[in-house]
């Protein structure tokens, strides 16, 4: 990097200025404590009041002497010692307000003394000012804080109040969706209900029920009750009735033989001779096998033919086993 520092001007400091510009401190002149308000002079209403005290005194100090206050103080003298607030000691009054010096010694302190009470009250004055000003500005502070936090206060009820509105709609809103869908739903289930009535035929309705009209509810309470009359009658019944005959069946022509198809028995047989047959029936009792055994063996014993022939079992058999049993 190029050095350009001792290319580049640079201006004078303020620090350097004031050593130039100040003095140099003679050795035998007196030394002068400087305050705050010596850099400054008197102002407005505090001049004004330190004239008119100066001029009180001076008029107080001299009124009786011949050659009159003016001499005292005259005034220009007058005017720079009110204006000059840096104006410390006597010897300030005489070298810098001009006053003479056999004045200054004589009444120099008082117009000091004088001097300070002034200013010790018009700074009493200011910082009372500013005390007030600051508590002023703090209850200020205190009244904006106050109503920042009222302000924000009535904001989070807003905020609530809509949040809680909100929350009412939400709800409002999903019973209604609630009741909504619950009604959808009753339609659809009607709506299907009808389409089946329409697709199933009508059903047939029950005829008309006819009411029953209890008989002879004079004579007998409800429930009934037999009585003793009752009780006689019902006995005196039973001891004159008779049973009632019963007809007694008929033997059948047509179930006096049974016959049923044989097969590998012949439609004519020479060796057996005809015997009368009885026909089965379900009423007929049962037939023990040792009396069809003789008929079983002459069917197993004759050629089969192709035509069935029908096989009847002898009465006299049948009659046998009505015996045996």
């Amino acid at each position: 990097m190029l050095q350009i520092d001792h290319i580049i001007p640079r201006p004078p400091s303020p620090s350097a200025d004031r050593e130039e510009s100040e003095p140099a401190l003679e050795h035998d002149a007196p030394l002068r404590v400087l305050s705050t308000s010596s850099v400054s002079n008197r102002r407005h209403d505090h001049l004004n009041q330190v004239r008119a005290r100066l001029t009180a005194w001076r008029d107080d100090t001299y009124d009786d002497q011949p050659w009159g206050p003016h001499a005292l103080l005259p005034p220009t003298v007058l005017t720079a010692i009110a204006t000059k607030a840096r104006l410390r000691t006597i010897d300030d009054f005489i070298s810098i307000a001009g006053w003479e010096d056999v004045f200054a010694h004589t009444h120099g302190a008082e117009v000091l003394a004088l001097l300070s009470s002034l200013d010790n009250e018009h700074h009493a004055t200011i910082e009372q000012e500013k005390i007030e000003r600051a508590e002023a500005r703090h209850r200020s502070v205190l009244a904006k804080h106050e109503e920042t936090k009222r302000i924000r206060a009535e904001e989070k009820l807003a905020r609530d109040e809509a949040k809680r509105v909100q929350r009412e709609e939400k709800i409002q809103a999903a019973q209604a969706s609630k009741e909504r869908k619950a009604r959808e739903k009753a339609a659809e289930r009607a709506r299907k209900a009808a389409e089946k009535a329409t697709r199933l035929p009508p059903r047939r309705g029950h005829p008309p029920a006819i009411p029953l009209s209890p008989k002879n509810t004079d004579r007998r309470p409800h429930p009934f009750t037999p009585t003793a009359h009752d009780l006689e009658a019902k006995q005196n019944s039973r001891a004159t009735t008779r049973p009632r005959p019963r007809p007694t069946p008929k033997p059948s022509a047509a179930l006096s033989s049974i016959t049923f198809p044989l097969y590998n028995i012949p439609s004519t047989s020479t060796s057996t001779p005809s015997m009368p047959s009885t026909l089965l029936t379900p009423s007929t009792p049962f037939m023990p096998s040792t009396l069809l055994a003789p008929l079983t063996s002459l069917m197993l014993s004759t050629p089969s033919t192709s035509t069935p022939s029908t096989a009847c079992i002898p009465d006299s058999t049948l009659l046998a086993h009505h015996r045996i049993q």
